[in-house]
């Protein structure tokens, strides 16, 4: 009797631990990939330096340089410069 409730338990503890360290390795990369709509661009002549664009299709992993108006768009304004570059998966 013994040996049977051991033999029925074990299987059932196992796909009970798999359930549960499934649910806590769980990524969600939907907000990863998704393109940013704001940026920033360089321009010296405005204060401040880095002016906001919108309705962009940029993202901070591609191949291509993201640009606006033929100017490197950014993702984060600074004091005196934009940082952070962003790309696009494909050319404009």
């Amino acid at each position: 009797m013994k040996t049977r409730m051991i033999k029925f338990i074990t299987p059932v503890m196992a796909i009970v631990f798999a359930i549960a360290a499934s649910a806590f390795t769980a990524v969600d990369t939907a907000a990863d990939d998704a393109p940013i709509t704001q940026g920033y661009v360089f321009d010296a002549t405005q204060t401040p330096r880095c002016q906001e664009v919108n309705n962009l299709d940029c993202s901070l992993e591609g191949d291509y340089m993201c640009t606006y108006e033929g100017k490197q768009v950014y993702q984060l304004p600074g004091a005196t410069i934009c940082s952070i570059p962003l790309a696009r998966v494909t050319p404009e």
